[in-house]
């Protein structure tokens, strides 16, 4: 069966109708405690080649992080028209943590919030009816513990809680 690709239902209080698309750039890294870091840079390197990214993109498998390549690269027609929506139902957005590098230091101390989203919206498939309170206790849970870690960041680093806003207000 084949049931194509559709646009995501989008909210339209949002502004513009569209939905925020994240920083997308390569995410992989070596660590300092590698036994081997140079067999591991070869990897990465061989990873986000042109040749290998290309080859990826063709196949469906997914869009590349890699500036040169785009949708004239995806030769999946599911995948094109996948592509299609994204960029037309979508904004881009800096990354917040090159803007503010005291960003990533309240994210390490944010404290888990268990059930956590995966397990609230799993649940929504078993057939429990709520999942609404949970996530709205999820959602403000989160907001106590990033308003908590601000706080702590703030004593030593320039921090507030509107840096953690997009330009547009999101």
């Amino acid at each position: 069966m084949d049931f194509g690709v559709m646009k995501v239902p989008v909210n339209e209080k949002l502004p513009d109708g569209k939905l925020l698309r994240p920083f997308t750039k390569g995410w992989m890294g070596i660590s300092a405690n590698s036994k081997h870091p140079d067999v591991a840079a070869e990897y990465l390197k061989y990873l986000y080649s042109y040749e290998y990214q290309k080859k990826l993109m063709a196949q469906g498998g997914f869009v590349s992080v890699r500036g040169d390549l785009g949708e004239k690269d995806i030769e999946n027609e599911h995948m094109r028209r996948y592509y299609q929506y994204a960029m037309e139902q979508s904004i881009a957005v800096p990354n917040p943590v090159a803007e503010n590098g005291n960003i990533e230091l309240v994210y390490s101390m944010i404290q888990p919030v268990v059930p956590d989203f995966g397990d609230i919206a799993s649940s929504i498939f078993s057939g429990k009816e709520i999942y609404k309170k949970e996530l709205k206790n999820y959602a403000s849970q989160m907001q106590e513990n990033l308003e908590r870690s601000v706080e702590t960041v703030k004593k030593q680093k320039d921090i507030s809680l509107s840096d953690f806003n997009y330009k547009d207000g999101r």
